[in-house]
């Protein structure tokens, strides 16, 4: 495939035309970014997961239209340098992480808020009074049958092997780009979904009401 045609394949919601467009570009990226990742502290299954998360950099950069194919510049070169920058920059959060935490301070644990992941993940937990978690559980049952198995496979820790088999696709990084676009999805969804109170505020509402 020439690298137009790769871009086509991720563009494409054409499942197996997208694998196959992931399949040749990590053949392309995978042993250049294993070695250099082997090079500099890592491991060739970290190598492996760097160069799948360079094509899901691809994927999103072309999606928010931040990436224009040039003549001069091949698509396996430009992954091959997101791959790099992406492990220098877990080198250096390691690093950070290991100076901050030398005496088991938990203060830096990463708080990004509450996302839609995790107000699922209380839902299977039966926590149901809050507003937020029913309103992204109305945008989760919004998404398409194949995200929302991706999800409880997710969910239900099952091996990377059997969710490709799940999704009929060949390469762990078709996954990682079937699971941010539906993450992306997801938390559009969300967005649009009307903020709703809490169960509990809600009885009190129809309590005062009635008194």
């Amino acid at each position: 495939m020439t690298d137009h045609e790769i871009i086509d394949g991720l563009r494409s919601a054409n499942q197996l035309l997208q694998s196959r467009a992931v399949d040749v570009l990590l053949k392309q990226v995978k042993e250049p970014l294993i070695h250099y990742v082997k090079q500099n502290s890592g491991t060739r299954a970290e190598g492996l997961d760097i160069a799948s998360e360079a094509v899901v950099v691809l994927w999103k950069s072309d999606g928010e239209g931040k990436f224009q194919l040039r003549a001069d510049v091949k698509l396996s070169t430009w992954c091959v340098s997101v791959g790099r920058n992406l492990w220098l920059k877990e080198l250096r959060r390691r690093k950070t992480w290991s100076g901050d935490n030398l005496g088991g301070d938990a203060r830096n644990e990463p708080a990004d808020g509450t996302t839609p992941e995790e107000i699922i993940i209380a839902v299977e937990d039966h926590d149901l009074v809050s507003g937020e978690i029913r309103r992204a559980w109305r945008a989760f049952k919004k998404l398409s049958a194949g995200c929302q198995q991706l999800f409880q496979a997710d969910l239900e820790a099952r091996p990377e092997e059997e969710i490709m088999r799940l999704l009929e696709v060949t390469n762990m990084g078709s996954v990682k780009v079937k699971r941010h676009r539906c993450k992306e999805k997801w938390i559009g969804l969300y967005k649009q979904e009307p903020i709703s109170m809490p169960i509990r505020e809600t009885e009190a509402a129809t309590d005062e009401r009635g008194s």
